[in-house]
């Protein structure tokens, strides 16, 4: 089995609100594949936001990488 993954996201909507890692995840299932829990973001989504633009941000050891995604809401 290699080096553990690490996962973390923040976003911004459209109107220019931040949104910050509110964790959840943790270890991994007991096959040891699998985070267990869920990610969240805070605080919860404006009401006249429109859409999330979500910056993912995945480490594995040394091995970095940053992915965007926008999704509507």
């Amino acid at each position: 089995m290699g080096p553990p993954i690490f996962f973390s996201v923040e976003g911004v909507d459209d109107l220019g609100r931040e949104y910050l890692d509110g964790g959840g995840a943790f270890g991994t299932d007991p096959d040891g594949r699998f985070t267990e829990g869920s990610l969240s973001l805070e605080p919860g989504p404006a009401p006249a936001a429109r859409s999330l633009t979500l910056t993912l941000m995945l480490t594995c050891g040394d091995t970095q990488s940053t992915h965007q995604l926008e999704m509507p809401l």
